[in-house]
């Protein structure tokens, strides 16, 4: 992936990519959507990618699809009736 210099130094994200390349993962839940990286610019390279291959980007804390723009036709996620703490209690269907 091509972008600012934060992807390039990054072994986790690196590793993530490649396991969604390689076994179709399709959801990637983040612990709040600015640990997605420090530079402003990274996490809309980051999205941009996500959506090209057909990966959703949620929020734990918010429950909020990062990778849903205001035109997107997906249905909310069944994530969305879940917070953080029922996360960790088990609250996934």
């Amino acid at each position: 992936m091509s972008g600012p210099k934060d992807l390039d130094d990054r072994e986790g994200l690196s590793d993530l990519m490649a396991r969604i390349r390689s076994n179709g993962v399709r959801t990637v839940l983040v612990e709040r959507a600015d640990r997605l990286a420090r530079d402003l610019m990274v996490p809309e390279v980051l999205l941009a990618e996500f959506r090209k291959l057909g990966v959703t980007v949620m929020a734990a804390d918010s429950g909020t699809d990062l990778t849903a723009g205001d035109d997107d036709p997906r249905p909310a996620s069944s994530f969305d009736r879940c917070s953080a703490p029922s996360l960790r209690n088990g609250c996934l269907p």
